[in-house]
């Protein structure tokens, strides 16, 4: 399945073949031994273990691991089912159906890993299992044993069906588990994806949000991020979208371009929280079978300008590998989580940006702990001098005062949106950026209090402002905010968390993480 940082994960049911020098598939013999020869030394290695008489397996072995792998399988969990059109009854072919494990943080987590750094996407367990359905609408999953799944029904590009969800709890004891899926009906948008200078943009990314009051979204259909589209060689893309009004957000493949807006944004959904979004072009949908009048829905993206920005480490010397971190550059369909931009021998770009604003950002240099922050400006040489880490120490204990062992800590940096260079600090607002998003090498695994309720959080960008975050129950505890000092471990009050019969509302000590 994977060999160290290569991967080759197919759909189940597919016929793809493994890519060149892949190792063959592997059958156990009368004693349930396999082997693998030829494996490069000094990776980690992940296999899948297929059986419809098993659940499906997934095993990591680490280099360091020297003896036989010993894998205990479980009894057998396959989904199987049929999808079909709601408005006709027919089957649905191409219907990519996956089955997500575990809950919906464990979910975000895995999305976080993959698009962190790819130390971080190799490392991650897997989670996601797919296959598509055939010519008869059917499908068939076999599904590791450790639920809750969430099954995400995806209809193929061009087809007016639109996506769903199911969460499915398994039965104790059930082999197998069936599942017909009605895929309602919806419009099919089209549109292209071009540049400034009339450039088809190939490789970027379009979906769909429900305006403020459109109440002819189905339940249950999947919208934004959950149901993209992406653009073809010619920006060419077709999105099944629900009836009424909405809006079409787009990202380019890349983070070169400015964002469709640098205001406030209110919220679709409520029209009431206003907030910065990041899309590189946002177009309203009006209600009706084809918004564009057969034009064909326009989505234009605009270059910005790169600024290099150089990081000087604390020896003197270019950093020779190290990540920055800008609040406006996110991640492609997730607008809020900030995409981790490479510094390497000394030098980054940062890219997007517009003259007449300032952008602020994070530096850090996980290797040599070193960090800062610094604000960039098109038209400047930046360069910054990086300062030792820092790190945060905090205690979570009960109202009794004991404390909380095993609770996971995060640390979340609070960093400035870009503004007008003659706005003050602080006027678009502060962001949380949860530091898993660019340095994964110290905060996933994330770290949890021990037996004396502690926990300590490293690597900490000298001279920004952070908050540590902990869940207990369900119910979100942040500390109150720290400015790290270059070198120092500052120790927060500690946290207290309520519970008298039943877990009970505390209010925060500032601002709790965002949303991803």
């Amino acid at each position: 399945m994977r060999l160290g940082a290569a991967a080759a994960e197919p759909v189940q049911g597919g016929t793809h073949p493994p890519p060149d020098g892949w190792p063959p598939d592997a059958t156990t013999d009368a004693r349930g031994g396999f082997a693998f020869a030829a494996l490069p030394a000094g990776e980690d290695v992940w296999l899948d273990v297929r059986d419809d008489r098993f659940a499906l397996a997934t095993v990591r072995v680490p280099a360091a691991d020297s003896g036989p792998v010993r894998i205990a399988l479980e009894p057998p969990r396959i989904l199987e089912g049929r999808v079909t059109a709601a408005d006709t009854g027919r089957a649905v072919a191409g219907v990519r159906v996956g089955a997500v494990v575990g809950s919906l943080t464990s979910q975000s987590q895995r999305i976080t890993n993959v698009t962190s750094t790819a130390d971080a996407a190799v490392g991650a367990p897997r989670v996601e299992f797919d296959t598509v359905s055939g010519p008869d609408g059917k499908f068939r999953l076999l599904l590791p044993p450790n639920g809750p799944y969430r099954v995400y029904v995806n209809a193929p590009e061009g087809s007016p069906c639109l996506s769903v969800d199911r969460w499915l709890a398994w039965e104790d004891g059930k082999a197998g588990h069936e599942l017909s899926i009605a895929l309602p009906v919806g419009r099919v948008v089209r549109g292209v994806m071009k540049d400034d200078a009339g450039q088809p943009v190939a490789g970027g990314w379009v979906m769909y949000q429900p305006a403020c009051g459109n109440r002819e979204v189905p339940r249950g259909v999947l919208t934004g991020r959950d149901a993209p589209a992406r653009t073809g060689a010619d920006g060419a893309f077709a999105l099944a979208v629900p009836p009424g009004p909405g809006w079409l957000e787009g990202w380019g493949p890349a983070p070169d371009y400015r964002l469709a807006a640098y205001d406030p944004w209110p919220c679709p959904q409520c029209q009431k929280d206003a907030s910065r979004t990041f899309e590189h072009a946002r177009v309203r949908l009006e209600a009706g079978a084809d918004p564009s009048g057969g034009k064909g829905v326009p989505l234009t993206l605009r270059r910005g300008e790169s600024v290099r920005v150089e990081a000087i480490g604390t020896d003197g010397k270019p950093v020779t590998s190290g990540v920055a971190v800008c609040r406006s550059v996110v991640q492609p369909l997730r607008n809020r989580v900030t995409r981790p931009l490479l510094i390497r021998e000394g030098s980054g770009e940062l890219p997007g940006c517009v003259p007449d604003r300032v952008y602020p950002v994070a530096l850090l240099d996980p290797v040599g702990l070193a960090g800062a922050v610094a604000e960039v400006r098109v038209g400047d040489k930046p360069v910054v001098k990086l300062e030792p880490c820092g790190a945060a120490e905090v205690r979570l204990v009960d109202s009794a005062g004991r404390p909380l062992a095993g609770v996971m800590a995060e640390a979340w940096l609070a960093l400035d949106c870009d503004r007008a260079a003659n706005a003050r600090a602080g006027t678009q607002g502060r962001w949380l950026v949860d530091q898993s998003w660019f340095d994964p090498k110290h905060h996933l695994p994330r770290p949890v209090t021990d037996a004396a309720g502690r926990a300590t959080l490293r690597a900490l960008v000298p001279g920004a402002e952070y908050v540590v975050v902990l869940t207990v129950h369900k119910r979100v505890y942040t500390s109150a905010a720290v400015r790290v000092r270059p070198g120092e471990t500052e120790r927060l009050p500690d946290i207290v968390a309520v519970f008298a019969g039943s877990w009970e509302t505390q209010p925060r000590q500032g601002a709790g993480p965002e949303d991803d």
